[in-house]
């Protein structure tokens, strides 16, 4: 099954707390077949396993196939030329029934993708283990304060990511509601260690940034690599309400970020050295397309300024410099405007940490445009 499609969204991610957030913006009920991926409070654990890791990955060995020499006997035989087998000293992800590893051939060419292929010391963290059984322990011990707010599968099963949060929006004196999350994550294509971490969600606009400073950020984050000794659950499982404790100070910590951010005045000049550091008009040599491409970035910004609903509120702040960049990354930037590919970008960006990159780039400009 292709990836970035909205069959795939409308299956994959699972969307929870929408009487609050309402539905997403990939919501189709045509691509949902049976069963609604939306869910109007937490999403059931339940539900999570059954529809997203149903089985647990297999490792297992890879080979290469080489040429037979004189007198060999092939294994088999492609173009005329007979090929044999020969193990390597590595080894490779699957899916664990052989429904699911059919989604892994490409229908074109017949290849079999899997899902990594690493050294022998590698270990797979199994989805419904780290991110359901592990993380469940926060369900345990905050008596209704935490539930599942999300639930995705990204890069065709090779990564995937739950989402935690508060029941209830939490909306500061100057108006902005905001959601504390912790998001866990992993992959089985090696590219991320299994993390949790805590970030924020503006509900006005869904954008996801950072909570608190880096000194805070590192205490609210935790990493296993793919190691042996990562299974070591004496030494490697964060203390469950201590975890706990850190998503709720993060409400708070959030609550003050961005109440600062609203008290911090941004008067429009100062806006335009904003604009103009981050969205500089192109240069009179520029292509036709260059030029087109830096009109139409600082067109859209300057209209999240004076009038979106998800940024005008604020205009004159810092908060607003903020949402209107954070805003224009999430939901307007070319390359996520593709309703094919923008769902799992946005998702894959909020684990990567690109989203708070973008902030903390446009907290410095700011920064130097007030000098």
């Amino acid at each position: 099954m292709s990836r970035e499609t909205s069959h795939w969204r409308n299956n994959f991610f699972l969307v929870g707390q929408t009487a609050q957030r309402g539905l997403a913006w990939h919501y189709r009920k045509s691509d949902q077949g049976a069963e609604p991926n939306h869910y109007d409070g937490f999403i059931p654990v339940a539900d999570v396993v059954r529809r997203l890791f149903p089985s647990p990955v297999l490792t297992v060995p890879t080979a290469i196939a080489i040429p037979v020499g004189v007198g060999e006997v092939p294994d088999f035989m492609q173009n005329d030329i007979g090929y044999r087998w020969q193990l390597m000293a590595r080894k490779g992800i699957i899916p664990g029934t052989a429904e699911e590893r059919l989604d892994l051939i490409d229908p074109d060419t017949g290849h079999f993708d899997p899902l990594g292929i690493h050294g022998l010391d590698y270990v797979s963290h199994q989805y419904a283990d780290w991110l359901i059984d592990r993380i469940g322990t926060l369900l345990d011990v905050s008596h209704g304060e935490l539930g599942i707010s999300s639930a995705i599968l990204m890069r065709g099963g090779r990564v995937a990511s739950v989402e935690l949060s508060m029941p209830d929006t939490i909306t500061t004196p100057a108006g902005f509601p905001f959601r504390p999350n912790v998001l866990a994550y992993t992959s089985h294509n090696g590219d991320y260690a299994t993390t949790w971490k805590r970030t924020v969600t503006a509900v006005v606009c869904d954008n996801t940034f950072r909570a608190a400073d880096a000194e805070d950020e590192r205490g609210g984050i935790q990493r296993w690599r793919h190691t042996a000794a990562s299974n070591d659950d004496t030494t490697t499982m964060m203390d469950a309400r201590k975890a706990l404790g850190i998503i709720l100070k993060n409400g708070e910590a959030a609550g003050a970020k961005i109440e600062a951010m609203a008290a911090h005045k941004v008067s429009e000049v100062e806006w335009g050295r904003v604009l103009d550091a981050l969205a500089p008009k192109a240069a009179e040599d520029a292509t036709p397309r260059s030029k087109g491409f830096a009109e139409r970035k600082r067109g859209a910004l300057t209209m999240l300024w004076t009038s979106d609903e998800r940024v005008e509120p604020w205009r004159g702040t810092a908060l607003g410099v903020v949402q209107a960049f954070s805003t224009y990354t999430h939901h307007i930037q070319r390359g996520t405007a593709d309703p094919d590919k923008r769902g799992e970008r946005a998702a894959w960006r909020t684990v990567t940490g690109a989203y708070a990159q973008v902030e903390a780039e446009v907290l410095d400009a700011l920064a130097t445009a007030q000098k």
